[in-house]
């Protein structure tokens, strides 16, 4: 441990550090964080995104899953507390006949509020702060699974699938570091693909869709393409420049997504919860 000074009590106290950094999949961290999951109305553990269907429906609901906010239970829990008893403290004072508004009698109410408070135990925050959006499960087998199934099916319905293997094979794969595309298994198995397959997928399909599906989904697979390579960004030298970069092009896939397929935004959590990789790098 480690040996400090308490000003407040004026002792020497010993301090443990802990330090906790929890990377596991979407239902994992929500188990962590105590939060109820990705299939509840409010999905995201980090904010307090969502509500229920009829209200993500709305403008005002819809609007909300494109930012981002902050939640911690436990300061909301003591910012109510604190709310509610420093108004009972003001009404006591106002009908013992104080001013509730002097200085002195707002430092009285202060003093009280700043002792009740530390008596309190329940000190330990949710570990929002320490489960950061994983890509894997996040990217890959989030928002690229979700655009990949959008474009098989698009592409299936006009029976195109065979043309889209062909050009997936033709890819010259040597500037990526990856093998040649398996362009027959990943089409006849599209819908039980892994992670680097869809990594692979992510840095190439810009190249294979044109003339195969419409401007909108081609549109959505440039947007992904910019932020998978952000992402795995190999060294990071302007930390600023970089995150604000990466923020805009989250920005530009979730508007490309919304104009391909609005409900999947409501649908899929990982979209909202792809907004919050920009805190956790940082």
């Amino acid at each position: 441990p480690i040996i400090a000074w308490d000003c407040k009590t004026s002792q020497e106290v010993m301090i443990i550090l802990a330090i906790h950094h929890l990377p596991a999949d979407n239902p994992m961290q929500s188990l962590l964080a105590s939060h109820i999951g990705l299939k509840g109305n409010c999905f995201c553990q980090k904010c307090y995104a969502g509500g229920s269907q009829e209200f993500k429906q709305l403008n005002e609901g819809y609007d909300s899953l494109f930012k981002m906010g902050i939640k911690d239970s436990l300061a909301d829990k003591y910012q109510k507390d604190l709310i509610a008893q420093r108004r009972m403290l003001e009404g006591e004072a106002t009908a013992s006949g104080k001013d509730a508004y002097t200085p002195e009698t707002v430092a009285m109410i202060t003093q009280q509020q700043e002792s009740w408070l530390s008596t309190q135990k329940e000190t330990i925050k949710p570990l929002l702060s320490d489960t950061p959006a994983e890509p894997l499960y996040t990217v890959l087998l989030g928002v690229i699974k979700y655009i990949w199934g959008i474009t098989c099916t698009a592409i299936g319905q006009t029976h195109q699938l065979g043309l889209l293997e062909t050009q997936l094979a033709s890819i010259n794969t040597d500037g990526l570091g990856i093998p040649p595309l398996c362009a027959t298994y990943l089409i006849q198995y599209c819908g039980g693909l892994i992670g680097r397959q869809f990594k692979a997928i992510m840095q190439t399909m810009t190249f294979a869709l044109h003339d195969i599906v419409s401007g909108d989904i081609l549109t959505v697979w440039k947007a992904a393409g910019k932020v998978g390579a952000l992402l795995w960004y190999p060294e990071i030298m302007d930390v600023e420049a970089y995150l604000t970069e990466l923020s805009h092009e989250i920005d530009n896939l979730l508007d490309d997504m919304a104009i391909v397929d609005p409900s999947r935004i409501i649908q899929k959590p990982k979209f909202h919860i792809l907004l919050h990789i920009v805190e956790d790098i940082r």
